[in-house]
């Protein structure tokens, strides 16, 4: 009887070291995956930042901050995205009338602290949008054709997955 149990075992060891080498094949692909895409991230940066030295001739409204909140004497009419900005942390928010009802199609602009726009998003048919951000401090800028421009701002730590700006 010890001798099936001590048969059993190595068979048991075999397949588990089969089912490790099968596993560090998949976690090379991931990782092969991963290399590809980064590439891409990176020339998608490049194509992005040659693309905003042509638009870096466009003319900035002027800014004014007035108790922590930023305004601008005139909303951006288009601005080039200069870099590409990935983050960890989920920045959202949902706009709403004063009656509570979602406000469909509001431009979201994120401009980072030397006031360069590095993001932007558009509503959803609920009044929600959401973009993803590094730590730092923002400046979050709504603007609808039927509405005065709206500034807040948004200071995310590292700490923190979620922030909804309100």
């Amino acid at each position: 009887m010890s001798r099936t149990k001590e048969q059993s075992a190595i068979e048991a060891i075999y397949e588990i070291l089969e089912k490790i080498e099968f596993l560090d094949k998949r976690v090379q692909i991931i990782d092969d995956n991963l290399k590809i895409l980064s590439n891409k991230v990176t020339k998608m940066g490049r194509n992005v930042a040659a693309s905003a030295a042509v638009a870096a001739s466009a003319a900035v409204p002027a800014v004014t901050t007035v108790g922590g909140n930023t305004t601008r004497d005139e909303p951006k009419k288009q601005q080039e995205i200069d870099r590409l900005v990935l983050g960890n942390i989920k920045t959202y928010g949902y706009i709403v009338n004063r009656t509570k009802k979602p406000i469909e199609n509001v431009n979201i602009n994120i401009y980072d602290v030397k006031n360069k726009l590095i993001k932007n998003a558009k509503t959803n048919n609920d009044g929600y949008w959401e973009v993803r951000l590094p730590p730092g401090k923002y400046g979050v800028e709504y603007i609808h054709k039927n509405f005065k421009p709206t500034n807040r701002v948004a200071e995310l730590s590292g700490d923190i997955r979620d922030y909804e700006v309100r």
